[in-house]
């Protein structure tokens, strides 16, 4: 199963939540591969790499008997050429992967049609502002557009992040999109906290970094909407840091 998270939109903490999600479903047992389609991406120093391997499958390992986690990071100056390197790419670490998530550039349209045909699903986080409801239209057109890639139409699911149940403005726009995106919009938001920046400093997930806070709990309930969504192919974490081998 392949999941991409999608936005067209910088700034709203997408690969973050790949980063959590993949932790999450690898403390669920399952073994993940991560694929960060941004040619200077930051996510494998949430698992504890030190610099940017382009083209490199590599492996993280928490010291748990959690599965560890795979991480591949693509060019991106090399999309519009070659119109099967996801897939081809991939392909090297996935022989006995259950899932696999793909960060898709920002905005990036030839890198999102080489994930969809792999898989019709994608997850679009969104902050909770006048600019995701102003832009919705737009971006629910631009997946019309793609429809057909994998023989299906797109299935795209919204999430709102970096949510903030205090502010009225905030809840307003939830409502709206709720209006507008119906049970596409998640029933449940990530909400906005610093441990997110803070794990990513210490070289960490936020739920390795702050297993009880609010927004690791969220991104748990992210890796449960996805393991009910697709099913793969057949504790207490504070303070524990990755690395690779």
């Amino acid at each position: 199963p392949v999941l991409s998270v999608f936005s067209l939109a910088g700034g709203v903490g997408k690969t973050s939540l790949v980063a959590g999600m993949g932790r999450g479903l690898a403390a669920r047992g399952e073994r993940v591969m991560l694929t960060d389609t941004c040619s200077f991406g930051v996510l494998p120093f949430y698992f504890g790499a030190r610099e940017i391997k382009p083209g490199v499958v590599r492996t993280f390992s928490g010291g748990t008997s959690d599965p560890p986690i795979r991480v591949l990071t693509l060019d991106a100056e090399r999309y519009e050429a070659d119109p099967d390197l996801l897939h081809r790419e991939m392909m090297r670490g996935t022989q006995d992967v259950s899932r696999v998530l793909v960060d898709v550039a920002t905005a990036s349209a030839p890198m999102l049609r080489q994930a969809l045909r792999l898989s019709p699903l994608v997850l679009v986080p969104m902050v909770p502002d006048m600019a995701s409801v102003v832009t919705l239209q737009a971006l629910e057109g631009f997946f019309r557009n793609q429809e057909g890639l994998s023989g299906k139409p797109v299935q795209a699911w919204y999430v709102l992040n970096q949510f903030d149940p205090s502010s009225p403005l905030q809840l307003d726009v939830r409502e709206v999109l709720r209006q507008q995106l119906g049970e596409r919009l998640l029933p449940f938001a990530v909400h906005r906290s610093p441990a997110v920046s803070e794990a990513l400093a210490e070289g960490m997930t936020a739920i390795d970094y702050a297993p009880q806070s609010p927004v690791a709990e969220d991104i748990m309930g992210l890796v449960t909407w996805i393991r009910n969504t697709s099913v793969a192919v057949s504790g207490g974490h504070r303070g524990l840091r990755w690395s690779e081998r």
